[in-house]
């Protein structure tokens, strides 16, 4: 996924929402910013500036109508307490308010819930990043940290109002990351290094209540029965990083498939469904578009001899929201997440011993 015309969500470009490439560390995220920590007066604080893959940012007061683009931005935002003004629309896995439900949560409870004034108002990218919808917003910070913005798109963006793109590679930013850099630009450094103790704090709990998790091996993957095809997620993207925060360990075969890709892998590598029978692990989860796609795969002679398909324990997941939540991960998503996928991890555990 390179541009922002990804609500068109072809499988491929629905693999992509979460490809992450290595990302930078939170002191690697720091060095690039300016060095300055929040103060309670925003005089002394600004200016800020903040380099970035695409240019350098200077923010000169503190703003008050902030836009985001992309996935999770609006939902870093909103975790730092701040209501945007302007998000996109989310087109998978999003509620009837074309939002997901951690987000209005979090926005209900600073008084910004569907249905109030306050709500931020939705744009499309299903065409493209909507240059003069989001001008029209009268923006003072776009908020861009987790997207693929091209320089000619970001050269637009900046014209309008001060923009952060992703501090490295398109699609690449940590949720950790983006939280920093946010956090930066908006005067909430403590906020933001408190809302990521959270969320980190909710993976150690959900490994202190299920002890199984702890070196429990996993395989994260995308069957599609349409182009009868495997493809394995590696350890630079957000599901096994997920499955990996809850001290589970990605499976030798994943790891030895990786090798064998060399330069060629990225966020996944492509796996023959000849070898199906191999993919031996303690956890096996996929997506999958429908129901009914989990009737082919358990009747697909080579699909069905995945060992967690044959014995029943495979997560097939065809609900998109849920989906949504640990591909475009972000602090609001991550915790709701938990709550959906530490049961159903758990179940596949115990059911395999």
């Amino acid at each position: 996924m390179s541009s922002l015309k990804r609500h068109s969500l072809s499988r491929r470009s629905l693999m992509a929402l979460s490809a992450t490439a290595v990302a930078a560390t939170l002191a690697a995220c720091s060095s690039s910013s300016s060095e300055k920590t929040s103060s309670a007066s925003g005089d002394d604080y600004y200016p800020v500036t903040i380099a970035h893959a695409l240019g350098t940012t200077t923010i000169d007061k503190e703003p008050t109508r902030v836009v985001t683009i992309s996935w999770m931005n609006a939902d870093v935002v909103v975790s730092l307490g701040v209501i945007p003004v302007g998000v996109p629309e989310e087109m998978f896995g999003a509620n009837e308010n074309k939002s997901t439900p951690w987000r209005d949560e979090a926005l209900t409870k600073l008084n910004a819930g569907p249905g109030t004034a306050a709500y931020p108002t939705q744009f499309s990218e299903a065409d493209g990043l909507p240059i003069q919808d989001i001008a029209a917003l009268k923006p003072d910070l776009i908020v861009g940290a987790y997207s693929g913005l091209t320089q000619e798109d970001y050269d637009k963006l900046a014209a309008i109002a001060p923009t952060l793109a992703y501090p490295e590679q398109p699609w690449a930013t940590s949720w950790q990351d983006a939280t920093t850099m946010t956090a930066k630009a908006l005067n909430k450094v403590a906020e933001g290094e408190q809302v990521i103790s959270n969320v980190t704090a909710a993976f150690d709990q959900a490994k202190a209540n299920n002890p199984q998790f702890e070196g429990a091996t996993f395989i994260a993957a995308n069957i599609d029965p349409a182009d009868h095809s495997i493809s394995l997620y590696t350890d630079i993207d957000n599901r096994p990083k997920f499955l990996s925060s809850l001290g589970m360990t990605m499976a030798p075969v994943v790891e030895q498939a990786v090798k064998d890709a060399g330069a060629d892998a990225t966020f996944f590598v492509s796996y023959s469904p000849e070898n199906a029978d191999k993919l031996e692990s303690d956890v096996f989860m996929t997506w999958v578009n429908s129901e009914e796609d989990k009737a082919v795969i358990t009747s697909d002679p080579l699909f069905s001899k995945i060992p967690a398909v044959a014995n029943g324990t495979a997560i097939m997941d065809a609900d998109a929201t849920r989906v949504l939540s640990i591909s475009a991960s972000s602090p609001l998503s991550l915790p709701w997440a938990l709550e959906q996928y530490t049961p159903m991890l758990a179940h596949a555990i115990d059911a395999k011993k």
